[in-house]
């Protein structure tokens, strides 16, 4: 009778083994069906941090620790949460940055517009600053084109006096940073050199000699006279250009009688080429 029962509680501990292995097999099954199922949305929204996280999902194929399989389900469920919370915020700056794709290509800002839409994970502050060096972008460009067209409007009033360019292409030239001369009616000695820099058009009347030091005092005031009419001549263009609505202020306005500006003819090789001028 003993052995009977010890028989039978032997069968019993191996149905309960049995049963817990199957219990454990199908338990594993569906929490491995859980790992693919949220594996396969991470890969969809974040395929680089998937990458990272294909081991663990090995591993929990691998592994019979079933408490080892949950943790690596949790692990997953949390990176794909936050990734899925930053994917969705991602999304939206996204949307925003579109609006701007234009006025990115006219601002020559496409590339890093362009870099921002492809990256897997956009915070609001990276979209804050492209907007705001964008638009910053927009107004210096805005505002260098104001300042072409009123320069170009100078430029203009200045040859309706009697004024000539010495290159057809002074514009092009002033852009770049370049001196540039324009003729006066005063003789060909005479000069108008602008320079355009970030704070304005600066403005030179000139006289070319041969040596300064040569000069009478009657040459000297007779030059001061010539350069008195040109600052005449400006003020009209000031009064003519105000009356379009184009204002300009003389930051620093030196008169003739202040100083007079001379430049050696020899040494100069814009003189030489406008002029055609030959050494003796």
């Amino acid at each position: 009778m003993e052995q009977k029962t010890i028989k039978i509680k032997e069968q019993v501990e191996r149905e309960r083994i049995a049963e817990k292995e199957i219990s454990e097999v199908a338990e594993k099954q569906r929490i491995l069906e859980k790992i693919e199922a949220v594996f396969d949305k991470l890969k969809t929204i974040n395929p680089e941090l998937a990458e990272e996280k294909r081991q663990l999902v090995i591993e929990a194929t691998e592994t019979d620790d079933i408490q080892r399989i949950r943790l690596i389900l949790e692990d997953i469920k949390m990176n794909y949460i936050n990734t899925r919370r930053l994917y969705i915020q991602t999304e939206v700056l996204k949307n925003d940055l579109k609006v701007f794709e234009t006025l990115a290509e006219e601002t020559g800002m496409l590339t890093e517009f362009n870099k921002l839409m492809k990256m897997s994970i956009l915070n609001k502050e990276e979209v804050d600053n492209f907007i705001k060096n964008l638009l910053n972008k927009k107004r210096q460009i805005m505002a260098q084109e104001r300042r072409r067209a009123s320069l170009e409007k100078f430029i203009n009033k200045v040859m309706e006096l009697g004024y000539s360019v010495v290159k057809d292409d002074l514009m092009e030239e002033l852009s770049m940073g370049k001196i540039v001369e324009i003729k006066t009616p005063f003789g060909e000695d005479y000069m108008l050199r602008l320079k355009y820099e970030d704070d304005g058009l600066k403005i030179m009347f000139v006289r070319y000699v041969e040596d300064e030091k040569n000069l009478s005092e009657y040459e000297k005031h007779k030059d001061i006279a010539i350069a008195k009419k040109w600052c005449s001549d400006y003020d009209k263009i000031k009064q003519l250009l105000s009356q379009e609505g184009i204002m300009i202020e003389d930051k620093i306005r030196i008169e003739p009688e202040t100083r007079f500006y001379y430049i050696n003819k020899r040494k100069n090789k814009n003189y030489k080429k406008a002029t055609g001028y030959q050494e003796n």
